[in-house]
C-alpha cells in the first residue's frame, strides 16, 4: 500500500521524535513501536539502520534481553558494558544503550533506544526521568497520530461504502423495495 497523506505525516512525526533526541544530547536513537504482530524499528538516526526501515527488531533489542531489574534506572534500562549496580562507572561505554519505554496510562506502545550521549557520561536518574517525561509526551503524540490515521482510514472506507450504496440505489425500483419492506 502506498503512503497517503496521513501515512506520510505519521512517518514525518516519527522521524521528528527520533531526530529530536539530538537536541536532548544523544547522537543515536531508534524508535521501536509495537505493530499488529510484532515490534518494528520504525525510525532511527543510526545510519546502519536507516536504509533497512521499517525493520523487524533483532533479538538483541527485544525487551526480554534488557528488561532486568539490575539494569533499571527509574523506568528505563541501561545495557552494555556496565550494569547500573556499578554506580562508580560514570563514563558511557561503546555498546551502552538506554531503553526508554514509550507508554501512556500503563499501555506500552514501544520504546526509544538511545546511545552516544554528547557528554560521554552515563545519565543520572534525574536525566533519565526527564527523558522518560519526554518519551511519555512522544507516546501520547504517537497514539493520537495512530487514532487520527485510523479515523482517516475509516472515513475513506465509509465514503466508498456510501458511493457503492448510492450506485446500487440508482438501479433499484424504490416502489418495489418499499413494498418488500412493508409486507
Amino acid at each position: 500500500m502506498g503512503l497517503n497523506t496521513s501515512d506520510a505525516d505519521y512517518e514525518v512525526l516519527l522521524n521528528q521524535i527520533v531526530n529530536s533526541t539530538q537536541a536532548w544530547g544523544w547522537n543515536v536513537a531508534s524508535l521501536v513501536l509495537y505493530q499488529a504482530t510484532a515490534a518494528e524499528i520504525i525510525a532511527s538516526t543510526d545510519p546502519g539502520l536507516q536504509h533497512l526501515l521499517p525493520a523487524e527488531v533483532p533479538d538483541a533489542l527485544h525487551p526480554q534481553t534488557w528488561r532486568h531489574e539490575h539494569l533499571r534506572i527509574s523506568q528505563s534500562y541501561l545495557t552494555g558494558e556496565q550494569s547500573v549496580s556499578a554506580q562508580s562507572a560514570t563514563t558511557w561505554q561503546a555498546g551502552d544503550q538506554l531503553f526508554i519505554p514509550l507508554g501512556v496510562n500503563d499501555q506500552e506502545v514501544g520504546w526509544l533506544i538511545i546511545s552516544e550521549p554528547d557528554s560521554g557520561l552515563v545519565p543520572t536518574e534525574a536525566d533519565v526521568q526527564l527523558l522518560e517525561t519526554l518519551a511519555r509526551q512522544a507516546a501520547m503524540t504517537i497514539q493520537q497520530a495512530q487514532l487520527q490515521q485510523a479515523f482517516h482510514r475509516q472515513f475513506l472506507r465509509q465514503r466508498v461504502l456510501n458511493e457503492i450504496a448510492h450506485t446500487i440505489s440508482q438501479y433499484l425500483d424504490l416502489a418495489e423495495l418499499f413494498e418488500a419492506i412493508t409486507s
